[in-house]
């Protein structure tokens, strides 16, 4: 068995370096191409987004009290339970700043 490496004729080397270096040269432009491509989705998105916003903003849901289905109340912002969040506007027990008596309850104890 021969164990000594073969040498490769000046063609077959010139020939394997030229295939190495075309690989190269392609994934050097394939990750070229990929971060044109992700620039391009990037400003596309935030295009889309701050087309998303203005249009939002052009609808007047309700009013400023944080509700999107209201139809204008104008009572204002919401006033959250100190208990559990809820909006406790409307409730009898929005002086106290809880939405219902469960809520009293458990203040109370605490």
């Amino acid at each position: 068995m021969n164990t000594q490496p073969r040498m490769l004729k000046q063609k077959d080397l010139r020939r394997l370096m030229k295939v190495r270096l075309l690989n190269k040269t392609q994934e050097k432009a394939a990750i070229k191409i990929q971060a044109a491509w992700r620039r391009w989705a990037w400003i596309r998105y935030q295009e889309q987004r701050a087309l998303e916003q203005e249009q939002y903003e052009d609808y007047n849901f309700g009013c400023d009290c944080g509700d999107w289905l209201c139809t204008g109340c104008g009572e204002g912002p919401p006033i959250p339970c100190v208990m559990c969040g809820a909006d406790c506007r409307g409730s009898d027990y929005e002086k106290w700043s809880l939405c219902s008596r469960r809520c009293m309850v458990r203040e109370c104890r605490d």
